[in-house]
């Protein structure tokens, strides 16, 4: 027999369970219209697993310039996720999470990529869609439970998804220093690479206020190596 916070923590993940199950078919239906979006503009799918970070622009000393199929086939995703949020319902249908959802900032996109280049030990040796994994985000609050014992459930439904939707998912413990949340990442059909990941962070009540703080401090981290570079050319360069 279940005790009443292992019931409690079950429900909870039911319903995050429900959560997944409506991003998955939201992702779905959005990938095939970015999909066709790509094909009305004769642009090239492109394969964003085998897409390496460092590739997708060119460095000097002081400039930064996308290259610009690149740049283009990111602003064409950003430009639709921005419509989509005019009609989506998830922060309604979910206030019971206080689910939060955005859209990274262009800025923001750039400073990532800049920052994956020249901030960390791969120099840019890393997959488009492992770096641009958030370009759509999700939020929400459980409350105040045992996040292991979230995150052992939530494998189970992950498994359980992957196998119903035929979906690439993943879950991931992100809890680290000042840190501590549950990360998922909704990457589209198992034949999909053409599409950016979506992903959902499930943090506890109690942990918003150090949360908030850690992301600040990782957003200003890339946000010193952006400021090495030149970002006002990004078209044109390349061309």
């Amino acid at each position: 027999m279940l005790n009443s916070s292992d019931l409690e923590i079950h429900t909870i993940c039911k319903r995050v369970n429900e959560l997944l199950e409506a991003i998955i078919e939201c992702h779905n239906s959005f990938s095939e219209q970015y999909l066709n979006h790509l094909n009305s503009k004769n642009i090239i799918k492109l394969n964003l697993k085998k897409v390496l970070v460092k590739d997708i622009a060119e460095f000097d000393d002081i400039v930064f310039c996308f290259l610009p199929k690149y740049y283009d086939y990111i602003q064409g995703y950003m430009y639709l996720l921005n419509d989509l949020t005019a009609t989506i319902d998830f922060e309604y249908d979910y206030f019971d999470f206080d689910c939060r959802t955005r859209v990274k900032q262009n800025e923001s996109m750039v400073n990532k990529i800049i920052y994956y280049c020249v901030g960390k030990n791969e120099e840019g040796k890393v997959s488009l869609n492992k770096c641009l994994n958030d370009l759509f985000g999700l939020r929400i609050m459980i409350g105040n439970y045992d996040l292991e014992k979230i995150y052992e459930k939530m494998c189970y439904y992950i498994d359980e998804l992957k196998k119903n939707y035929k979906y690439k998912l993943k879950i991931s413990d992100a809890s680290k220093k000042c840190y501590s949340a549950i990360h998922i990442y909704i990457y589209g059909r198992e034949n999909d690479n053409c599409s950016f990941p979506w992903e959902l962070q499930i943090w506890n009540l109690k942990d918003k206020t150090a949360n908030e703080e850690c992301h600040k401090k990782y957003k200003q981290q890339y946000t010193e190596w952006a400021k090495l570079f030149n970002t006002t050319g990004i078209k044109e360069k390349g061309v």
